[in-house]
């Protein structure tokens, strides 16, 4: 790979023992020890035949003989070079030319890059059935916008493609494209685990006569196992299958002993047959280790693949995968080797430990982070994250980079002395905060959203560089789609990597909000129905929506109520009155007829509740009212506050007696009765505001997501806008019917509450586990179906929506 750090590409041709290398120019110069045969692009004018030119040289070669080298992570801090013969590629194609949907000849999109074996199937299947194979650069090939729009111009027909860019694409095509513009006749995932995803089987749904094909191999065995899914997708699992061995493919799933596991039980998978790699070149070693006898075979050359990874067999004879033994991980795509970024970690001077690990604590950006512990005679300054990130750009590929480097006094260990990865921190993406710098204008604090959600993280400033902070190619390409789509951005992918801080990229927008726009963020702006409002909540912020907001497209466009600017640093005498009043004008400015749907989250549910009184003041038409998960955060009246006090109470009587009936009871009755009224006494203060609102500052507080209320401790809050509700407002009760998604924990308290202040009912939809389901991408689609089948149903009613009243 050209773009690979000069060092590496040194490393490859050394390991490799490269005699000649085929390249332009400008990469030759980086080869400083091979000679090489330049092919730079001439004008069609200049080209011109070469007439001594001699005949290609006869060339004798088996199937056994090595047909290509691929250098994967490796455990030793080098990469490792897996040499392969003819016959695992001429085993693959003739297996394909048996397939009677893959033999065919068909338009394909090169989208691997060289270095992975996915691109040697493209290629070699392609052009031995006669199809015609569409090249792209790696500019593009990280671009996923363009590369859409390229599968659709060109009229591409077949796609190999990792789960991760299937899934960005297929969103992609769903969102802003349309289907019909696509020839797609098969996509065949590989690379990494394939979770069939809504956009995945919305894109497969609609792209009529596609099939979907999940093929399975290491790099030591290229594609052994294949999986074509049936062509309905209601009847598909949550992930697929990795389907059944290829022919002359042996595949073996063994338990630590050797023995076959039986059916549903996971083991190691061993494979066998003629995909195998002869070696790792020039490391018997490692070969003899991963390459064993095997058993199984009479043939007594044969040989088995341990691949590190656990599989089952399904009772229908398909393989399930579950994940890896050993620490290897698998990121976009790419197979890495933690213990080669450590190694060359350690080769900085300042560095005595290092420790790099896969963290997903956003499930969306699973991000690599290496921690370190510098000498202890400290001859060298500690480097800070971007240097060691610099120092590491220059030896490893760009995806081997870790996010950010947290420097520790030493790893925390386990009682054996192993490496405790549970107990490593969560990392800081500033080195410095005191020099970090907040955004000021409403485009900088929308940008600082964006990021902060696509990022899962708000540990950065308008100074601070993308790339430095825990973002990457592809969450570049979905930051690029978001800026179009809400500001109407233009830097191009391209730009985003020329101006990557928040700073930057708000210079690029030529044209600055009105002031009637400066609270509402169009999330999704697609469809003829009646509009989603989603009010904000903690935060100020409406952009924990954008998930939801994309699940309910493309008939329903959904708007974002933020903090207006004058307010997003809360001042004394402002009132969530005072917010909801230009909240509702911008509403009323994008739909004075239509029906107004509103919804709020947590503390967003009292926001929502307030924006609906200033509606209805105005004579506007709310066709349904709807909040996630609201409790008591607002100063909630005397009266049902004594009520949800004296239900808490008795919902806890049978309990405390169980307890006091108890024979093994630890502690004496007295005791635990002090406890229990000191409980008693809590849940007063919290239900009837007896006491002020306490606020305590807690780093890390996730955006919209506010703890909601239980009763079973006091809830200190950090955010003013929560702070705010708690401290000076009191809803009114007004004429509305209230659509309540909670968890099934506490129906009856929520029940009691909305009642109250909604007085045409409360209807309860009982849906997740907890709080914080409500932002959980996985579970998405339930909560979207819910809210969208709620609206439908109040748009079906047809009535006209209550008049307008004042304050009660």
């Amino acid at each position: 790979d050209p773009t690979w750090p000069e060092e590496r590409l040194q490393t490859v041709l050394r390991l490799a023992e490269a005699r000649l290398t085929i390249c332009t120019t400008a990469t030759g110069t980086r080869l400083l020890d091979c000679p090489g045969v330049r092919i730079d692009p001439q004008p069609t004018n200049e080209r011109r035949q070469d007439s001594s030119r001699s005949a290609n040289p006869d060339r004798q070669s088996s199937l056994d003989s090595l047909a290509y080298v691929l250098f994967t992570s490796g455990t030793t801090g080098q990469p490792k070079g897996v040499a392969s013969s003819h016959r695992v590629l001429s085993n693959l194609i003739t297996w394909q030319q048996t397939d009677q949907r893959l033999k065919e000849p068909a338009r394909t999109l090169q989208f691997a890059a060289n270095v992975f074996d996915v691109s040697l199937q493209e290629i070699c299947s392609t052009l031995c059935s006669g199809g015609q194979l569409l090249l792209i650069s790696n500019e593009i090939r990280i671009d996923l916008e363009r590369v859409s729009a390229i599968i659709a111009d060109n009229k591409v027909e077949r796609l190999f493609l990792p789960y991760v860019a299937l899934e960005h694409i297929a969103s992609h095509i769903l969102r802003y494209s349309s289907v019909k513009r696509y020839h797609l006749r098969d996509i065949i995932s590989a690379g990494e685990r394939l979770a069939l995803t809504r956009p995945i089987r919305e894109l497969l749904n609609a792209l009529l006569g596609c099939h979907l094909h999940n093929h399975y191999g290491p790099t030591e065995t290229h594609v052994v196992s294949s999986h074509a899914l049936q062509e309905s997708t209601t009847d598909w699992p949550l992930e697929s299958s990795i389907g059944s061995p290829i022919a002359n493919a042996h595949l073996h799933i063994l338990d630590p002993s050797g023995q076959p596991c039986p059916i549903g039980v996971p083991g190691e998978l061993l494979i066998g047959g003629d995909g195998l790699a002869r070696c790792y070149l020039n490391n018997p070693e490692l070969t003899a280790q991963q390459f064993i006898p095997d058993p199984f075979s009479d043939d007594p050359t044969a040989r088995l693949y341990r691949s590190g990874d656990l599989a089952s067999w399904n009772p229908d004879g398909t393989l399930a995968f579950h994940g890896r033994i050993d620490q290897q991980i698998k990121l976009r795509g790419f197979r890495i080797e933690p213990a080669e970024i450590e190694a060359q970690l350690l080769s900085h001077p300042a560095l005595v430990q290092a420790a790099v690990v896969l963290r997903r604590d956003d499930p969306a950006n699973p991000r690599l982070i290496a921690y370190w512990v510098p000498h202890s005679d400290q001859l060298n300054p500690s480097p800070s994250p971007a240097q060691l990130r610099a120092f590491l750009a220059q030896r490893l590929p760009d995806y081997m980079v870790p996010a950010t480097c947290v420097q520790l006094d030493a790893l925390p260990l386990t009682a054996n002395g192993k490496l405790d990865r549970r107990a490593l921190p969560a990392p800081s993406f500033s080195a410095d905060p005191s020099q970090r710098v907040a955004p000021t204008t409403p485009l900088e604090h929308q940008l600082h959203a964006i990021w902060a959600d696509i990022l899962g993280h708000s540990d950065f400033g308008i100074h601070d560089n993308f790339f430095a902070i825990g973002g990457h190619s592809l969450a570049a390409a979905r930051l690029l789609a978001v800026m179009q789509q809400l500001h109407d951005i233009s830097a191009g992918l391209a730009g985003i990597f020329r101006s990557p801080t928040i700073a930057e990229l708000a210079r690029l927008q030529t044209s600055t909000p009105s002031e009637s726009s400066d609270c509402i963020v169009t999330l999704q702006p697609e469809g003829e129905r009646s509009p989603l409002f989603a009010i904000h909540g903690q935060g100020g912020t409406a952009w924990g929506f954008i998930e939801l907001a994309q699940r309910l497209g493309p008939d329903r466009p959904v708007y974002g109520i933020q903090a207006a600017p004058q307010h997003e640093h809360l001042s004394t005498g402002t009132s969530v009155r005072e917010m909801a009043e230009i909240y509702a004008d911008a509403i009323l400015q994008i739909c004075q007829e239509q029906p107004i749907h509103l919804v709020g989250y947590s503390a967003g549910g009292w926001y929502a509740h307030a924006v609906a009184e200033a509606l209805l003041k105005r004579g506007a038409w709310i066709a349904s009212f709807m909040v996630l998960d609201s409790h008591y955060n607002a100063r909630i009246h005397r009266r049902l506050g004594s009520l949800l006090l004296l239900t808490r109470l008795l919902e806890r009587v049978p309990a405390h007696a169980r307890w006091l009936l108890r024979p093994d009871r630890q502690e004496t009755r007295r005791s635990y009765l002090q406890q229990r009224i000191r409980a008693a006494g809590n849940h007063a203060r919290e239900f009837l505001k007896l006491t002020p609102h306490q606020t305590t500052a807690t780093p890390n507080t996730p955006l919209n997501a506010d703890a909601s209320r239980t009763g079973e401790e006091d809830v200190q809050d950090t955010d003013p806008f929560i702070a705010l509700l708690a401290g000076s407002h009191r809803p009114a009760r007004l004429p509305l019917q209230v659509e309540i998604f909670t968890p099934a924990a506490q129906p009856r308290r929520m029940r009691l509450i909305w009642n109250f202040y909604c007085r045409k009912g409360a209807t309860i939809h009982r849906i997740f586990s907890d709080h914080d389901d409500f932002l959980n991408p996985d579970l998405m689609p339930e909560l979207a179906q819910a809210l969208a089948q709620a609206m439908q149903q109040a748009e079906s009613d047809g009535a006209r929506g209550p008049k307008p009243i004042r304050p009660a």
